[in-house]
């Protein structure tokens, strides 16, 4: 087995977007996600992050053995096992073990002070600084995994209602989601979206819809609308994701 405190450093940029990836998945072996990057490259990389959050706004995946929930790394890493060439997958779980440092100080930002949830009463202050500044233009897209508790057919689509619920998991150093915050959604569905979908929810009752729109706050009803431009449901969403034989 190599001397892994003796190994060559890490590129920066490699251990940068390690870090970027394990902060999201609230992952400490940041040195396994930098294994991760190096051997399948930083896109690759963030493509197994993109499907662990759609995991995880899923519901998540239970552990081997069935009695509890994988977390967001153990969701990340079975999919790198999965979808990675069988060489790749030992190189990843046997390579380097020392903890990347981004930077040449002396800091290393892999292992920082704990974090304590930013107070959301400084959150609010933070906000209503931030809006007052020039802001640039940027397209916004939510993802919502859920139930609809109400169907009603308009002229031209179908709205649902849908009611969010507080995150599972944050990484450290976020505001806690406040009491209350489990907002309700309208979702405005296509007419040929919703024709793909509601058979799947008539004959299971336990299945949920993965719905991808753009948000629109209506501050008077306190209700942010949703218009969808892909609707799909959970199972068909995990059935359509590429596995290792891709």
């Amino acid at each position: 087995m190599p001397d892994r405190e003796g190994a060559a450093p890490i590129d920066p940029a490699i251990a940068a977007a390690a870090q970027r990836i394990a902060d999201a998945l609230n992952e400490p072996l940041v040195w396994l996600i930098a294994n991760v990057v190096k051997e399948v490259g930083e896109t690759r990389a963030g493509e197994f992050l993109a499907q662990t959050q759609t995991i995880e706004a899923a519901g998540g995946l239970p552990t081997a053995g069935g009695e509890g929930r994988r977390t967001p790394g153990g969701v990340y890493l079975k999919l790198v096992k999965e979808q990675s060439e069988p060489d790749a997958v030992k190189r990843i779980f046997t390579g380097p073990k020392k903890t990347p440092v981004v930077r040449e100080d002396g800091h290393d930002p892999a292992n920082p002070p704990p974090l304590s949830p930013l107070p959301w009463d400084e959150a609010k202050s933070e906000v209503a600084q931030i809006v007052k500044t020039p802001m640039e233009k940027a397209s916004v897209k939510i993802t919502l995994v859920g139930r609809p508790t109400q169907v009603s057919r308009a002229k031209s689509c179908v709205v649902v209602a849908m009611r969010g619920s507080r995150p599972p998991s944050l990484p450290k150093g976020l505001p806690l989601a406040p009491d209350g915050s489990d907002f309700s959604y309208a979702v405005f569905i296509a007419l040929k979206h919703w024709a793909k979908v509601a058979p799947i929810m008539a004959q299971d009752k336990d299945e949920k819809l993965l719905v991808e729109g753009y948000p629109i706050f209506d501050p008077k009803r306190g209700v942010t609308v949703i218009l969808a431009q892909n609707v799909r449901t959970v199972n068909l969403g995990r059935r359509s994701r590429p596995t290792s034989g891709s």
